[in-house]
């Protein structure tokens, strides 16, 4: 299994994202799946393979981050 490690959106911001999807989605201008919500997210970094004790290393070693919250912009 591939894994990575991400952020998820606040609500407000998944809201806002599929206001965009469906607008874009009318429009026709970009054609394809797009994201379940439920999906959303970005990601930080992209893990790929691991095996059972990397993936145990490394949900252990990710266990200790205590992050601070973060504002950005997206333009």
């Amino acid at each position: 299994m591939r894994y990575f490690v991400g952020i998820n959106f606040p609500a407000v911001a998944v809201m806002e994202l599929l206001r965009i999807q469906q607008l874009l989605s009318d429009s026709q201008l970009c054609t394809g799946t797009w994201v379940k919500p439920d999906n959303l997210h970005v990601t930080l970094l992209f893990l790929g393979n691991l095996t059972k004790d990397e993936l145990e290393s490394t949900e252990h070693a990710l266990s200790v981050v205590s992050p601070s919250p973060f504002f950005t912009q997206l333009e």
